[in-house]
């Protein structure tokens, strides 16, 4: 979660992106509060805004939590997009297997619903039939 203003400066974090503190530390909402911190650390930061400023301290921690929930969707649907029907099948097949799960675990919802919650679109689960010809094929 942090910003970069030129590929050869170094990484700053959020908190400093000149909506609530410059990245010299001086907060924007005050009038010349410059508040010590240290580049790894900005628990000083955080503890002013939520001491003085708590609305923008909620705002900030919402957006925060936001941007997460975005970045965590974002990955998985590109796990997800990165494998083909084939590798899901296998990967499927290897889970039934490693877990000595019954083949028509795959027909329950309670098995095809994450999978899809997870990747963000619908993901063809293999049937039970498409399975057990797998299984056929390793012998």
């Amino acid at each position: 979660m942090a910003e970069k203003e030129n590929a050869n400066e170094k990484v700053l974090p959020l908190i400093l992106n000149g909506k609530f503190f410059n990245p010299d530390g001086k907060c924007v909402l005050c009038v010349n509060k410059t508040i010590k911190f240290d580049d790894k650390s900005t628990g000083n930061l955080h503890k002013h805004l939520k001491r003085v400023h708590p609305s923008c301290y909620e705002a900030m921690k919402a957006k925060k939590a936001k941007t997460n929930m975005e970045v965590s969707k974002d990955n998985s649907k590109s796990f997800f997009g990165s494998l083909s029907s084939a590798q899901i099948n296998q990967k499927v097949c290897d889970y039934i297997v490693a877990e000595m799960l019954p083949i028509t675990y795959v027909e329950k919802k309670s098995f095809k619903e994450p999978l899809s919650a997870i990747g963000g679109r619908p993901v063809n689960i293999p049937s039970r039939k498409t399975i057990k010809s797998m299984f056929d094929k390793r012998r």
